[in-house]
Formats: C-alpha cells, sequence, structure tokens
C-alpha cells in the first residue's frame, strides 16, 4: 500500500527549531503480529519523495497549518535539560525508587511548554519510563500502564465514532530525556482514515463499537500500510496530534537505556507530577 497524506509532521510553533525532516524518517513496508500485537516488520528504508510531501507541508503551500491536528516536534531549553541530569546524578549515590526534585523538574517543563504555547492538559499525568536498548516496543498506555505494540493514544476502550462533548483520557507526547537518540513509531493516519480505509477494503465486517477494536481490524485486514518511523533526539519531545493516532515507541539501535517522559491527558483527574 502506498502511505498517504494524514496528520502532517511538523515543529510546534514558536520553537525555533531546524529540523531535517528526510534525515529523520524511516518506513516500513506494513506490520505483523506477535501474541496480539503489533509491530513494524522490518526491513526499514529512507522514505520516497512523494511519501515525505505526504508526512509534512511545505510551508509556502500551507501557510495556516492546523497544529491542533499536526504531531509537533519540540525540544527543551539546556537548562531544563541540564537539570535533568543534575537530578540523575544526585540521585546514582541513593540508589532509591524516588528521584528526589522530579516533581520540582515536571513544573518547570509543564510552565516552560505553556509559556510557548503548547500547554500540557490540566490534570496531566507525568510517567518516566526507562527502557532497555533494542526494544522494538515500549508502548505506553492514556492511563500509564505498559501495552506493547502501535495502538491509538485513547483507551481502546473509547467508544467509535469519538465523541467530541467530552475530553477524553489519552497520551498526550513524551519527551526524550536519555542520552540517545529513540524512535518514536506511528501510522500517520487519522482515526477516521482508518475507518474509511477498511470501509473501502470490503472486509464486511460490521463497523468497529470501540478504538481498539478499530485499530485491531485496522493492522489485522490492512498490514501493509507502511508505518513511519521518527528519530526524536535527546532533549526533544512531541505532542501527539488530536483525534487519535495509533503510536509507538521503540529503542532500536540504541546503545544504553533509554529514558523517557510520558504525558497523559487524565481527563477529569488533578494530577501534576
Amino acid at each position: 500500500m502506498n502511505l498517504t497524506h494524514g496528520h502532517p509532521l511538523v515543529v510546534a510553533p514558536f520553537f525555533q527549531q531546524f529540523v531535517d525532516w528526510p534525515s529523520r524518517l524511516l518506513v516500513s513496508s506494513g506490520v505483523e503480529e506477535g501474541q496480539g500485537q503489533f509491530v513494524p516488520r522490518p526491513p526499514w528504508r529512507a522514505p520516497t519523495a512523494a511519501e515525505l510531501v505526504a508526512l509534512f507541508p511545505d510551508p509556502a503551500a500551507a501557510p495556516h497549518q492546523d497544529f491542533e491536528h499536526s504531531l509537533c516536534l519540540f525540544a527543551l531549553p539546556l537548562h531544563l535539560q541540564s537539570a535533568w541530569w543534575d537530578l540523575v546524578v544526585r540521585a546514582q549515590p541513593t540508589a532509591t525508587a524516588s528521584l528526589e526534585g522530579f516533581d520540582s523538574l515536571v513544573r518547570e517543563v509543564a510552565g516552560f511548554l505553556a509559556f510557548k504555547g503548547l500547554a500540557v492538559p490540566d490534570g496531566a499525568r507525568f510517567d518516566l519510563v526507562a527502557s532497555q536498548p533494542e526494544q522494538r516496543s515500549i508502548r505506553y498506555s492514556a492511563a500509564g500502564a505498559p501495552s506493547e505494540g502501535l495502538a491509538f493514544d485513547l483507551s481502546p476502550e473509547t467508544t467509535w465514532p469519538i465523541s467530541q462533548q467530552h475530553r477524553l483520557a489519552r497520551l498526550w507526547g513524551g519527551i526524550n530525556l536519555g542520552d540517545e537518540a529513540i524512535w518514536l513509531v506511528l501510522i500517520n493516519l487519522t482515526a477516521g482514515q482508518v475507518h474509511d480505509l477498511l470501509a473501502r477494503c470490503g472486509a464486511g465486517l460490521p463497523p468497529a463499537a470501540t478504538l481498539g477494536e478499530l485499530a485491531n481490524r485496522f493492522l489485522t485486514c490492512l498490514p501493509n500500510y507502511p508505518p513511519v518511523r521518527l528519530r526524536v533526539e535527546p532533549g526533544e519531545g512531541y505532542r501527539l496530534p488530536a483525534g487519535g493516532i495509533l503510536v509507538d515507541v521503540c529503542t532500536l539501535g540504541l546503545d544504553g537505556p533509554a529514558a523517557l517522559l510520558m504525558i497523559g491527558d487524565q481527563a477529569g483527574h488533578r494530577r501534576l507530577g
């Protein structure tokens, strides 16, 4: 299958950050399933010119970009990156489960993002996720629980079609706090596009009732739609688009462990840090 236009990849507004998109992206030929989990199948390759056009817009052709429905890449300032590593150095002699000063750092990160017009949701949950290298999936759910494999950033129990009347718990984004680049893995389509492609493939199935069912049917019936890997450098983060997107994170190619700050919208829970 051909990769088509969906959620575009952009630099978040008000961030002065140059991104060489062609060098950051890899494309797979599809997904494979193992024990009920879907992950991209190797090999990975550089995107074609047509795929690059589908993945990120030409600023001249799209001057009024819809950032709410774009996947936004951003970078933390050096003083916040240094503050994180200071926490790590201070924690090493104690070797305790808690990280002293982490909550204060989270509040600083949240304040910086709000200042930049990229505010995290009210009541956001921050989870520090450590992972070994060479993992094909380190997926975390909207509720902060591990759930390997490609899945929507909203709860799989979310009713489909998505109700626009209520704010839903979802995975807002993540920040790479490690010292090596990690990979954000995604299917660039909107949930609506996933639904439409399934309808056109003629599987003869009744409409999906939940997002989990929609994801499973798409990945099962259309396994050749190309997943994309976006390299996220140390100190960089990403904000996922509104409306639902199939995502995961992998640590392929890393030499050491990864550290990722996952940010979730708890939708009604009062928690920050």
